[in-house]
């Protein structure tokens, strides 16, 4: 599944404490295993919020701050590791540049639109 704190795989995994349940996402193993705690298991409803995307309202939801902060989890889980598995990671980078060259042109093509209709605003 894929982490809704850090954005990567992992598997969900319940346990239990002082009698109470709770989930948190697994990922890795051994040495190198990293675990990102979700919340009660009774309470959990979607951990979409943990990454500040509501599932009510998408429009108020600032995106390029969304992006950002999953680009910089992505790199900070990454560091936590110790990149202990470069081929993995190299992976996921590559994957995510080719992502990010992928939307350039429409964020481009979007630019060149907002910038005509703020001009044609001014010209009023």
């Amino acid at each position: 599944m894929r982490c809704p704190r850090c954005g990567l795989d992992g598997r969900l995994e319940e346990y239990v404490v002082n009698g109470r349940a709770y989930l948190r996402v697994v990922h890795g193993s051994g040495k190198s295993k990293v675990q990102c705690y979700i919340g009660p298991a009774d309470f959990y409803v979607h951990a979409a919020g943990l990454l500040r995307l509501g599932l009510t309202n998408l429009q108020d939801v600032d995106y390029v701050d969304l992006v950002e902060e999953a680009a910089y989890r992505l790199v900070r889980y990454a560091k936590t590791l110790g990149f202990s598995e470069p081929e993995a990671w190299l992976t996921k980078v590559r994957e995510l540049r080719m992502v990010l060259e992928e939307l350039l042109p429409e964020l481009k093509k979007l630019e060149e639109v907002l910038e005509r209709l703020v001009e044609a605003r001014e010209e009023q």
